[in-house]
């Protein structure tokens, strides 16, 4: 894993670990911690300037955009934080990496719903935070990016 990659790894983990709290106790991401993430991101990004920066920044921040927009769609049962999120996480991952990690996010989230529903029968209604599944998405896509870059086989 290239020392680049480690440090947007750790970056993205710490600023999900406060989100994923902050979205738990709150149900929302306040605005300053956002901020902060979204200048250091562009900060970082343009500390390692190349070519690709600026594209790497607006295709990164694209699945953030869209979900802010399916927010708006859909009257807020998809939180605006969360879309805000993913655009921090993709000024910092680019956009492939974000989009693993949303994907994954996506699906450990429906996992836990059915679960929710069909074991303990929650209310169908019942908000689930959103960014707690992007961190667990982030870890688990950084553990096996590491190990493949050690030539580690899961398969």
């Amino acid at each position: 894993m290239p020392a680049a990659s480690v440090i947007e790894s750790i970056a993205v983990t710490g600023f999900l670990t406060v989100a994923a709290i902050e979205d738990i106790r709150k149900k929302s991401i306040t605005r300053r911690l956002i901020a902060v993430a979204m200048i250091g991101g562009i900060i970082y990004r343009l500390l390692n300037f190349d070519t690709s920066t600026v594209g790497s920044i607006l295709s990164g921040s694209a699945i953030g955009v869209f979900m802010i927009l399916l927010s708006y769609v859909s009257r807020g049962a998809v939180g605006v934080g969360d879309g805000a999120v993913l655009i921090v996480t993709g000024i910092v991952l680019g956009f492939e990496r974000n989009l693993g990690i949303f994907l994954l996010a996506l699906v450990l989230s429906a996992l836990v719903g059915l679960f929710l529903l069909i074991i303990v029968k929650v209310d169908r209604k019942k908000e689930i935070p959103f960014v707690p599944f992007l961190l667990a998405a982030s870890v688990v896509l950084s553990a096996v990016f590491a190990a493949e870059s050690f030539g580690w086989d899961f398969i």
